[in-house]
């Protein structure tokens, strides 16, 4: 398949799916660009639309998972408690 075809199938498939995942498509292509831009400076992030917002997870990149802790904090109540 050539870049054109893959292109329009991938349009073809964006155009069926539904508003919560064409916006996880979104991110998850805004991710790539991202990371293409990272790898080639060539490629600068000015194709991606100025107000775009990034989110933590865009902007942690490669530190996101890097540490050891509990998959979620909130299991441990002494979190929840309030010192007066």
């Amino acid at each position: 398949m050539n870049s054109i075809q893959i292109r329009n199938q991938a349009k073809q498939y964006i155009d069926a799916l539904s508003p919560e995942s064409l916006k996880f498509v979104n991110d998850f292509l805004f991710y790539l660009l991202t990371q293409e831009s990272i790898r080639n400076p060539v490629n600068q992030i000015d194709k991606i639309e100025e107000d775009r917002e990034l989110s933590a997870l865009d902007l942690a990149g490669d530190l996101v998972g890097c540490l050891e802790a509990p998959s979620d904090l909130s299991t441990n109540k002494e979190y929840f408690q309030v010192i007066l």
